[in-house]
Formats: structure tokens, C-alpha cells, sequence
């Protein structure tokens, strides 16, 4: 009869590093040596707590991704054996901030009861968030993937002024604000010296 002695899982964690973004969007992790560790595993997650993260078993010490996509994601290793796993490095982090909507447009309806919302798309899986002037301050009128709305106006049929912004993953864009569509501005006549 032959017994099979596993060894032990590794005792200790790796350090982690992140690098990047170089001009290719690339991304490079790397770890240390562990001790008995054969294989290493990596844990990529859209949250810091790793409830839904991918998982990839290397024998190298490093990795590299290429990100466009904003948002932000979490890393951490440890070394793996047949005994089990090792303690998780410490965690890394990158953020991608989406762009701002580059242009949003307000278009009053022919009764003014409306106001159509239109915004430039941005790049990736983002959700957008549309807030509008109150007398509190901005407050919420949509989220959600749309790049157009319609709002409607108050019985003073005024359009407040109306702001837009790109998220992914909890990371923001800027605000980009409304521009009014047909809104002619009065400029004031120009005066003109009498000739001396």
C-alpha cells in the first residue's frame, strides 16, 4: 500500500504590483516567488469583495491585460499547490473613467408640456445619469442606458437647466450640460461713435 503525503498549501502571500496603462492600453501585473507555491491564482473583480470574479491559474509571475472598457477592476494572487492555497496578496486597483456625453441637447416641445433630452453616447457599458435644476439644487430625473429622454415641463412650461453623466462600475464622467436647441440669444445693438 503506498501513501500519498501532500505538501503543504503555501504559508505565505505574494506583494502584488499594477503598471500602466502603456500606449497599447496594456496593463501588467506582477508578484513574487512564493514558497511551495506551484501555480499561482488570480482573482479579477468588478467589486472589492470578489463575489463574482473570473479566475485564472498561471505558472508565471505576471499578467498582463489590455483595457479600454471604463470602470474599474480589483486583482489579487496567492500561490496554489496540491496541499491547497496560500494567503491572498494584498489588492490592486485600476480605474477607467468614462468620457462625458460630448454634446446634450434640450428641444422644447411646440406647447412646451416637454422637453426632449438628447445626449452624445460614450464609448463601453455605461449607465447615464440625467439631473435637472430645482430649486434644492440638481436632482435625479432618469438612469439607464438611453441617450435620449423626454422630461416633462412644469405649468410655467420653463426648461431648467439639465445636466448629464456617463458611469461605469461606480466611477464617474464629468457633467456635461444642456445646450438649449432654437434658443436664439439677443445680442444688444452694437453703438457707434459719431465721426469727429
Amino acid at each position: 500500500q503506498t501513501a500519498v503525503v501532500s505538501p503543504r498549501a503555501p504559508a505565505e502571500a505574494s506583494g502584488l504590483t499594477l503598471e500602466g496603462p502603456d500606449e497599447a492600453h496594456t496593463y501588467h501585473l506582477a508578484w513574487g516567488e512564493v514558497a511551495g507555491a506551484t501555480e499561482y491564482i488570480i482573482e479579477i473583480s468588478e467589486e472589492q469583495t470578489f463575489s463574482s470574479a473570473r479566475v485564472q491559474t498561471l505558472s508565471e509571475r505576471s499578467f498582463d491585460l489590455v483595457r479600454h472598457e471604463p470602470g474599474q477592476l480589483f486583482f489579487r494572487v496567492c500561490g496554489t499547490n496540491a496541499g491547497g492555497d496560500g494567503p491572498w496578496s494584498n489588492i490592486e486597483h485600476l480605474v477607467i473613467e468614462p468620457q462625458a456625453p460630448a454634446w446634450v441637447e434640450a428641444t422644447p416641445s411646440a406647447g412646451r408640456a416637454q422637453v426632449a433630452l438628447v445626449w452624445g453616447a460614450v464609448g463601453g457599458r455605461v449607465e447615464y445619469v440625467v439631473q435637472k435644476s430645482t430649486a434644492e439644487g440638481y436632482v435625479e430625473v432618469y438612469r439607464g442606458e438611453d441617450t435620449h429622454i423626454d422630461i416633462n415641463l412644469g405649468e410655467d412650461k420653463h426648461v431648467p437647466p439639465l445636466r448629464v453623466r456617463a458611469e461605469a462600475s461606480g466611477v464617474t464622467s464629468d457633467w456635461q450640460y444642456s445646450d438649449l436647441a432654437g434658443e436664439q440669444v439677443s445680442l444688444s445693438a452694437p453703438t457707434l461713435d459719431p465721426p469727429e
